[in-house]
């Protein structure tokens, strides 16, 4: 079964469940998702670094021309990128807006549910330090063509390739489903979800000029 498959179904389930279930069982999902929080932000950046300097270490020795030019497109991406999404807002958020009501939301942490058990894993460093300690690393290796550290890296990609499919991706959906049970049972679920719906829309016309832009980039220099 598709990845995005399981996750809807984790949400709608966990829809359901938050809503029929007592609190006390909710707790034990919301403790799940709790530690697997704490374990995902810890993991990511070790993802940032297995795969990113694989990546640019095995690039010919014009690594850094190359990663100067795709930080270059990325930044001029970004910005128009920004001006899409604030002339669409400009443009479709009143007409949106135009029959709404101003309401009151309370903070949604505050209605949350706690887990029974807090298990708090501190990063060894945060993503913005794991992406430039990929860039340097990865530019050097690339610059000194250093076998050993490849090859160290190159194995450490696959631990982490490893970790993805063996844990993180197979209990992803349990985790989404032990968050919409806690949103479900704080009784914010459906004024969230409406929130979601005008932000996903526009993002995905943002996500389609990206992925163009992207596809366009890679066919052209490639």
């Amino acid at each position: 079964m598709p990845l995005l498959v399981k996750l809807i179904l984790a949400v709608t389930l966990g829809i359901v469940l938050g809503s029929s279930l007592p609190t006390s069982i909710i707790r034990v999902f919301v403790t799940f998702s709790s530690i697997f929080s704490s374990f995902l932000g810890f993991t990511i950046p070790l993802i940032i670094v297995g795969f990113i300097v694989p990546g640019i270490s095995q690039v010919s020795n014009n690594a850094g021309k190359l990663l100067g030019l795709s930080t270059g497109v990325a930044y001029v991406s970004t910005l128009i990128a920004g001006t899409f999404a604030f002339i669409v807002a400009k443009f479709t958020l009143p007409s949106i807006l135009a029959n709404a009501t101003l309401q009151t939301f309370q903070n949604p942490e505050d209605l949350m549910l706690k887990g029974y058990i807090e298990f708090k894993m501190t990063p060894i460093f945060d993503v913005t330090t794991a992406l430039v300690i990929s860039f340097i690393l990865g530019i050097g290796i690339s610059a000194t063509q250093s076998d050993s550290l490849k090859q160290g890296f190159n194995d450490f990609g696959e631990i982490i390739e490893k970790l993805l499919s063996s844990v993180i991706i197979p209990l992803l959906p349990f985790y989404i489903l032990g968050v919409f049970m806690n949103i479900t049972a704080s009784g914010e679920v459906f004024k969230i979800l409406k929130i979601f719906d005008h932000g996903i829309r526009s993002n995905y016309l943002i996500t389609l000029y990206h992925y163009y832009s992207f596809n366009t980039f890679s066919r052209r220099y490639s």
